[in-house]
């Protein structure tokens, strides 16, 4: 196998109980890990503004949807992601998320978490 995987890398294995628990807890809602696989699909650095538009586009209603509907479910998915989900993500050292710009990132622990969700699907 090329490269360290969320099973064999030194920070996968190094966890305690606590960091375990963390890390299933972050993980344990869809909209985050969608938020990973667009971090790592995209490969840059993201606003709350894209993120919660990719995961309406991915969980929403639907294109039938009416736009005032859209819009107001993006609004929603902004303030769970900025409030919620991405501090979330960021105490379990998942992304980085700079409050100030309202971006996330990806860090060490995302490419290895997204490898993780994609091979259980």
């Amino acid at each position: 196998m090329n490269g360290p995987t969320a099973t064999n890398s030194p920070e996968a294995t190094e966890l305690d109980a606590d960091e375990w628990n963390e890390l299933f807890d972050a993980l344990a809602v869809d909209r985050r890990r969608t938020v990973l696989l667009e971090l790592v699909e995209r490969g840059a650095p993201l606003s709350v503004d894209a993120l919660a538009e990719a995961v309406f586009e991915r969980h929403g209603p639907g294109a039938d949807a009416p736009h005032a509907e859209s819009t107001a479910g993006i609004e929603c998915l902004r303030i769970e992601l900025y409030h919620v989900d991405l501090p979330k993500l960021a105490a379990a050292d998942l992304v980085a998320f700079d409050e100030e710009t309202q971006r996330a990132s990806a860090t060490e622990r995302t490419a290895a978490s997204a490898e993780l969700l994609d091979g259980l699907r």
